[in-house]
């Protein structure tokens, strides 16, 4: 069986937790993490929770949460479609073909030799230790009929003969193409310290399987799991609580079975779990590991070097001190998540790291790491003179679009991405739309007219969905009836038990303001506005409220808000938001123009090495 939950719709009701405690979890008051692959002998509960949550975020076995209508597909349509990138955009494509009629050849390629899975999992629970990497595998349609080419590289494109050219010396034809291949962990800058033993990634399954099996190799500073049941409760009557304790604290024997998913201590039932009183880490057992393989006592915990305080760099560092590490954050802007959130916002996300633990280095960056005699990562140096011991460095410093491959095609692609209009059509270098190469995913960049026709590429989970549904009815439709990518943003991050959501685009702002609830309390709701239009929300353990001021953005409302809510604050202030000043990456010259006559002009895009004579 495999689940998975839109997190972006979830509001943190816990029906789920409630009714299938085995596959669901609450952390904090909203929080939810969710176990991608629970036994079969939990269908039946898991099938109840579905049913039960208010906003039907929960699939089993299937992506999405309807199928498209289907559609005739036109007589001219094509009968070979290529899907490059088996992600989750290109594998929600695949799908909402399928369901809009598409019968032709349906091809999926990618780099990685894995079947589809979900990603943000791997900054959490996969690395938690709650589930393994490879049970996130997405769930799909059985009658997908795809013929899947898995572990070879798309290496180009030749739009004139309609080709996928292959790392394998092969190619695939086509008669429609979709590029849905994403982005790429951006590596660490110097080789030679990126080869240290300890310098990790984390983008893909690989990636959290190897940082997974270093950090449960780590001392922590907590012991095993244990089962505690309430005052006055038995196994069947009580509830009961997965807690952390000290060695030293009494306890009752922790059964095997909790260190598998799903798994529960003998004579305790599942449903009798209270999920709001479960730490989501309790599967962690490095530092009993540790002493058990080496004998070695009162060790300090092993220390974790997270370089980049953006929404990956947070949560792994989240996921770390739940384990009971050390952890250290170097963030060269002011505050963490400054470059999505702002500065005003971020400082509370500061707060929140330092309050749990986090040894947090905002306006610091790293110079050099050093490694030992034995090549392992041993030392970091600052940029504020200072340096430090450590046992792992995590390098969370963005991601990289895959677009190399399509470097001689033709198509307007850069750093940015892969340019294309609001119905997921791909540009060609001259700007021109072409009419059968189609873009989806964190890799694609359209125009969004709810904010300026800017053109913005998203790298969140529900864009990759609705952007790649939409590209799929657009590939299989007459003009007449293409649709066009209207989809609000949002994102959620999942950070030491607070749940952090966001609609619109907070950083097309000039002004945020608490329009709801404590700052103090970590609970509370900002609104952002540009020139007098509301543009995004933040919630902080608060996402009920995020639907409505969703709907406020579409209609263009006025900023400040103008309305009176419950929970609201006594100041309802607006102050600079401290959004970073946007580096754009399309802002210099990346074509070159010839030709004089109308007929003539064309475009030619420019390497990186063209650039560099040219300045």
């Amino acid at each position: 069986m495999r689940v998975v939950v839109d997190l972006t719709k979830c509001q943190g009701y816990a029906q789920c937790a409630f009714l299938a405690p085995s596959a669901f979890q609450m952390q904090g008051d909203e929080a939810l993490l969710y176990d991608p692959a629970p036994g079969e002998e939990y269908r039946e509960r898991v099938r109840r929770a579905a049913a039960a949550c208010p906003v039907q975020a929960i699939q089993i076995d299937r992506v999405a949460i309807q199928d498209l209508p289907p559609v005739d597909p036109p007589a001219s349509g094509a009968a070979r479609i290529v899907v490059v990138g088996a992600s989750l955009a290109g594998l929600r494509a695949a799908e909402a073909l399928r369901e809009e009629g598409f019968n032709g050849s349906l091809t999926l390629i990618d780099d990685e030799p894995y079947q589809p899975y979900d990603r943000p999992p791997l900054s959490k629970q996969a690395l938690a230790g709650a589930v393994e990497p490879e049970a996130t595998t997405l769930p799909h349609r059985a009658d997908l009929d795809v013929r899947w080419k898995l572990g070879v590289s798309a290496i180009g494109l030749d739009l004139a003969d309609r080709r996928v050219q292959l790392a394998d010396g092969s190619s695939v034809p086509f008669d429609r193409l979709l590029i849905a291949t994403g982005v790429r962990a951006r590596p660490w800058p110097d080789p030679t310290e990126a080869a240290l033993d300890g310098l990790f990634l984390l983008r893909t399954r690989d990636d959290a399987a190897r940082l997974r099996q270093r950090l449960m190799a780590l001392p922590s500073a907590f012991s095993r799991p244990v089962v505690r049941t309430r005052p006055g409760s038995g196994p069947r009557t009580g509830r009961t609580a997965v807690v952390r304790s000290p060695a030293a604290a009494p306890s009752v024997a922790p059964s095997p079975a909790m260190s598998t998913p799903g798994g529960h201590a003998p004579g305790i039932d599942p449903a009798d779990v209270d999920p709001a009183h479960i730490d989501p880490s309790h599967l962690d057992t490095g530092h009993s590991d540790f002493i058990r393989r080496t004998g070695r006592t009162g060790e300090r915990p092993g220390r974790v070097l997270v370089v980049g305080g953006g929404f990956t760099g947070s949560e792994v560092a989240s996921t770390c001190r739940s384990l009971g590490l050390d952890v250290t954050v170097a963030e060269a802007a002011p505050t963490p998540l400054a470059g999505a959130l702002g500065g005003v916002i971020g400082a509370v996300a500061a707060d929140i790291q330092r309050e749990n633990g986090v040894d947090l280095r905002c306006g610091t960056t790293v110079l050099a790491i050093e490694g030992d005699a034995n090549g392992r990562v041993h030392r970091a140096h600052f940029s504020d003179g200072t340096s430090q011991t450590v046992d792992v460095v995590v390098a969370a410093l963005g991601g990289l679009r895959n677009v190399e491959w399509l470097r001689d095609s033709g198509l307007a692609v850069g750093p940015w991405g892969v340019a294309c209009d609001a119905g997921c059509r791909a540009f060609d270098v001259n700007g021109l739309v072409t009419d059968d190469i189609f873009v989806a995913g964190d890799v694609a960049r359209a125009p969004n007219a709810m904010f300026g026709y800017q053109f913005l590429a998203l790298e969140h989970w529900a864009n990759a969905v609705a952007q790649a549904e939409i590209a799929a009815h657009n590939m299989v439709s007459d003009e007449s009836d293409r649709w066009p990518h209207l989809h609000m943003p949002w994102f959620w991050s999942l950070q030491f038990g607070n749940n952090i959501k966001s609609v619109g685009v907070p950083t097309f702002s000039d002004q945020v303001v608490i329009t709801q609830g404590s700052v103090s309390e970590r609970r509370f709701t900002a609104a952002y506005g540009y020139k007098g239009r509301l543009t995004g929300a933040v919630a902080f353990n608060q996402a009920k409220w995020l639907p409505f001021y969703e709907r406020l953005i579409e209609q263009a409302a006025p900023f400040p808000p103008e309305f009176t809510t419950v929970d609201q604050p006594a100041d309802v202030l607006p102050v600079p938001a401290e959004v970073p000043d946007p580096t754009f990456l399309a802002r210099d010259a990346t074509v070159m123009v010839t030709g004089h006559d109308p007929s003539e002009r064309h475009a030619t895009l420019l390497s990186s090495a063209d650039l560099g004579r040219n300045s």
